[in-house]
């Protein structure tokens, strides 16, 4: 008898609704309340609502009570019918289930009825639902996982992961954002397992804080997107205690994976595919601000990356941390310390969270400003930052030399920042072949100021003004805050760096602007240098740095400027 009634209900209402969908401009009939025995009420806090495809549309919120005023609210159900009358999601309870994800764009009816405690219905009511397809900008780009649309040159784009291999392009309209990924990887692995479909497959993680909001933890308006080489898809969300990662399966993105290769299924034995010649992959999406329920973006938002290159079939070999499963994250936190995130005065106990949720560790991406791009100084540079270091602005630069003529080092600073130029003799360079920058030749910079440069031991929490900066010959970099190395905090800030071929092996220029550093015009800068010579070998570590004072001691640094 109950199914009869609505039935009758929903066939009452898809013929109102078709007309509607004819003349394509009468507005949806109003809803009505359908009274209930012993004198039970249903109302609904809105009676017309709209939202869009692929997004999570949340419905009107009822107030019912009894015949005798008491209020019943916990006992309404609520259903989603098409205007057909076919049922698009089945009845829950509304404590529970307060919104729909629609698929198609039209229109629908949430339906609502109140019990009575034998499960009678009471009273009903209904609210009509416009929805409409997700507004995609006309910005010239196509999904089809290609991604060489010429939107995309408007911004330079950006290399991380393993070895460099990931490649990062985007676009940002008033509507939404286009994000794009080029990976290069000779062999795609994936893992049809359920608990193995991102730990033992290839692929990356784009986490986006998207709001102006300041502050080191997650917001509302932060975002992880998930892929995998099988084309698996997932967006999170930040939870609602701001200290993790949730997924959230409401957000369903336009998107395309393309494969350039043969994908190999994990096996515990070698699959005849995994010996064949792959490339890589290239993904492409779009993400609207209505689907992710942001209104619009800053000029400046965070980014961070992750990146997994697995390189066998077999399961043996693949386990998470091993040899042929490398992980790149470029943001980091040791484990089992409680830290003073930089000089906010908050302290948290870093095991208990998500190292994602601590923002401030993030990348800056530029989307306006003079320099755009992702960690690009916003500020005008003294030198042109290409690697080599032929401007007068180097004439009065300090100098000093590295282990026995191995490096020689230039570095000044003036009101934008910090300038320094290392260029390094070496006879056989190699680059880390086995996802760390330390595997091969690489230069370090540590930078140290304020209260750091006067002290005689590394500060074992974050501050600011105290970075680190290594790059390896092929142009990778790894950005960190200066720590003992038991504790060494992996994280994004703004610096221009640039890698060239001399004669003689290769040289660096970096630049640091001042507001990285937390540093006022003509305030002291220390800085020591490090260098690993892996004389051609791609195996070295952290270890063999040479470094040009002894780097555990700021006092000790060489000191440009003030």
């Amino acid at each position: 008898m109950k199914k009869l009634k609505w039935c009758m209900l929903a066939l009452i209402f898809a013929i109102a609704f078709s007309a509607t969908a004819c003349a394509n401009s009468a507005p949806p009939p109003a809803s009505e309340i359908v009274a209930g025995e012993k004198g039970y009420t249903l109302t609904l806090s809105e009676t017309e609502i709209a939202g869009f495809t692929d997004t999570e549309t949340y419905l009107p919120v009822p107030t019912a009570k009894d015949g005798t005023g008491a209020d019943v609210t916990d006992r309404v159900k609520v259903e989603v019918l098409y205007a057909d009358g076919r049922e698009q999601s089945p009845a829950h309870r509304y404590s529970l289930y307060n919104a729909f994800v629609a698929n198609e764009s039209g229109n629908y009816i949430a339906a609502y009825s109140v019990e009575n405690e034998e499960g009678k219905v009471m009273a009903r009511a209904t609210a009509s639902v416009s929805i409409s397809d997700t507004p995609i900008a006309d910005a010239g780009i196509e999904i089809d996982g290609v991604a060489d649309d010429a939107a995309y040159s408007l911004m330079p784009s950006y290399s991380t992961g393993v070895n460099g291999n990931l490649t990062f392009k985007y676009h940002f309209t008033d509507d939404g954002m286009y994000i794009a990924a080029d990976v290069k990887d000779a062999q795609l692995i994936y893992s049809d397992y359920v608990v193995s479909h991102f730990t033992q497959s290839d692929g990356f993680e784009i986490y986006l804080n998207l709001s102006e909001e300041e502050g080191d933890l997650l917001n509302e308006d932060c975002f992880k997107i998930q892929v995998n080489v099988n084309g698996l898809v997932r967006v999170y969300g930040a939870s609602e205690g701001r200290v993790l990662y949730e997924i959230n399966e409401r957000i369903v993105p336009d998107f395309k994976l393309q494969v350039h290769g043969t994908k190999t299924e994990v096996s515990d034995e070698e699959a005849l595919s995994y010996y064949d010649l792959d490339n890589g992959y290239t993904f492409e999406g779009y993400f609207s601000y209505a689907q992710l329920g942001i209104e619009s973006i800053p000029d400046a938002i965070g980014v961070a990356f992750t990146h997994r290159d697995v390189s066998s079939a077999n399961a043996s070999l693949i386990n998470d941390g091993a040899q042929a499963n490398q992980f790149f994250r470029d943001v980091d936190l040791p484990d089992n310390v409680t830290q003073i995130i930089l000089d906010n005065g908050k302290t948290y106990e870093w095991e208990t969270y998500d190292t994602y949720a601590i923002t401030a560790l993030y990348n800056t991406l530029y989307l306006r400003g003079e320099h755009k791009g992702v960690a690009a100084p916003q500020a005008e540079y003294a030198v042109t930052v290409d690697g080599a270091a032929d401007e007068g602005a180097w004439t009065n630069a300090d100098a000093f030399t590295l282990g026995e003529d191995k490096a020689s080092v230039k570095a000044f600073t003036d009101e934008s920042g910090l300038y320094a130029f290392v260029e390094v003799n070496d006879g056989a360079v190699a680059s880390g072949k086995n996802g760390s920058i330390y595997g091969g030749d690489c230069v370090q910079l540590r930078i140290a100021s304020g209260e750091t440069l006067r002290s005689d031991a590394l500060p074992k929490g974050m501050q600011k003004g105290d970075r680190i900066v290594t790059i390896a010959p092929d142009g990778r970099a790894e950005k960190s805050y200066l720590n003992p190395a038991s504790l060494l905090f992996v994280g994004g800030f703004d610096v221009a760096y640039a890698v060239s071929e001399t004669d003689a092996g290769y040289a660096v220029e970096i630049f640091v602007p001042a507001y990285a550093l937390g540093v006022a015009a003509g305030d002291p800068i220390g800085i020591c240098v490090g260098l690993i010579d892996s004389d051609g070998e791609t195996n070295t570590t952290i270890s063999d740095f040479i470094y040009a004072s002894a780097c555990d001691i700021p006092s000790g640094y060489h000191i440009i400027g003030g």
